[in-house]
């Protein structure tokens, strides 16, 4: 089995799925087990599992920091390389361990007060918004937040304030990468996105969100209780409000399954969440609350997959409340193993979440979801058919005949042609 037989569990289901992966070379898989096990503690200082007494015979550092920095886990793994493996580092590796994690101290104090100007520009402007993920999430569950890199700022806000912010951030210099659009496309835009991006000079990305995932994706989650539930915390000696505990879980899950769980630090996330809302000290997941948000917005199967796989890979500990809705939800634990297979092969890069997706299918238990998730994807005109034909407004009703004839017809004859040329 190797040097690294000795790892948690993960290690056999990573095992198990390994003749479907046949991107995963021997030295990745050897990569991806530091990784993890530099990923799964959650708590400041040197980590217990950490195999540090077998890194003698590891030699591709320049693979496995790349791998770290792919999945946003650089400052965890740096940490645990010069605590937990103290003198079994080579000395460039050291450094660079040093001067990276330098790096994101400076980064994570730069973008607390870049939030912390956009919350007050916001509310200048009468919008209360509401940050998650991000420095929020880094803040919350994990004891040494500026370990956890962030490289924009996700703040949530009412569907009705959408244009109002958009001003507000206009007049301060952002500029949203659709700004060319005539304002009906602009509104429609917004309407199925679901959020905008939008960026200025020597800023991070600000992406105000009015629902957690595009309207395409067909989930019901109560957006306006998530706001009314937001909860203060304390940030740079000022009060936040952010997502309740049982809101973040559900948006770390659905933010993982909507990525289709490309992204180890999703994964580490939700681990982390679980575990900071574990234990007498703390306030404490409310299970029973957690199922009835998700299931009543159509994402109890996502958040399902994204505790299972926080317990496969990560080995977080799950409570008694969710253990039997997994065991009789084999689609969930089907899908977990797949993604679990996948997480550390290439990404397709071709890949969108506005294409029709079987594992989106299948993450949704009702089937009356999958139908309207189907039906959006398909017929739901974007900005790509926006640019390709301007409509005037009385015609705009026909963008989704625009959108079947350019993406269902045009574009596949295209590929077919191209390919046959080059054969």
């Amino acid at each position: 089995m190797g040097p690294y037989a000795g790892l948690p569990r993960y290690k056999e289901n990573l095992i198990s799925v390994r003749e479907s992966c046949r991107a995963v070379t021997s030295t990745t898989d050897a990569c991806a087990f530091l990784l993890i096990a530099a990923s799964r503690p959650y708590r400041a200082g040197a980590c217990p599992g950490f195999p540090s007494d077998q890194l003698a015979e590891f030699t591709d550092w320049t693979g496995l920091i790349a791998l770290a920095l792919a999945h946003g886990l650089g400052g965890l793994l740096c940490e645990h390389l010069l605590t937990s493996a103290a003198g079994a580092v080579p000395n460039d590796i050291a450094d660079a361990a040093r001067a990276h994690i330098a790096f994101l101290r400076a980064a994570h104090e730069d973008g607390v007060a870049e939030l912390l100007d956009l919350l007050a520009l916001l509310q200048d402007a009468g919008i209360e918004a509401v940050p998650f993920k991000g420095p929020v999430f880094a803040q919350l569950f994990h004891p040494d937040p500026a370990l956890r890199r962030f490289t924009d700022l996700d703040v949530l806000i009412s569907a009705a304030e959408v244009e109002p912010a958009h001003a507000a951030l206009l007049a301060h210099g952002y500029r949203s990468q659709n700004q060319d659009l005539r304002p009906r496309h602009m509104r429609a835009y917004w309407r199925y996105n679901g959020q905008d991006v939008l960026y200025a000079p020597d800023r991070l990305p600000v992406e105000p969100h009015w629902l957690l995932g595009p309207r395409t994706l067909a989930t019901r989650l109560d957006m306006p209780g998530f706001l009314s539930r937001a909860t203060p915390i304390p940030l740079r000696g000022r009060q936040v409000r952010t997502l309740s505990l049982e809101d973040c879980l559900v948006a770390a899950c659905f933010h993982g399954a909507k990525d289709e769980w490309q992204s180890l630090r999703t994964v580490a996330d939700v681990a982390a969440i679980l575990h900071h809302g574990a234990g007498p000290a703390r306030t404490g997941l409310d299970w029973d609350i957690v199922r009835r948000r998700a299931q009543a917005g159509g994402v109890w199967r996502m958040v399902l997959v994204g505790l299972q796989l926080a317990a496969t890979v990560l080995d977080a500990q799950l409570p008694t409340a969710v253990s039997r809705p997994l065991a009789e939800d084999r689609v969930a634990t089907g899908l977990a193993e797949q993604f679990v297979a996948q997480l550390f092969t290439a990404n397709d890069p071709d890949r969108s979440i506005f294409d029709l997706s079987w594992c989106h299918w299948r993450m949704r238990e009702r089937f009356a979801d999958r139908l309207r998730y189907a039906g959006a994807t398909l017929f739901t005109p974007r900005v790509r058919q926006f640019r390709t034909i301007d409509l005037p407004d009385w015609l705009c009703f026909l963008y989704p005949a625009v959108k079947i004839i350019q993406e269902h017809v045009a574009i596949p004859v295209k590929q077919r042609l191209s390919r046959r040329v080059v054969s």
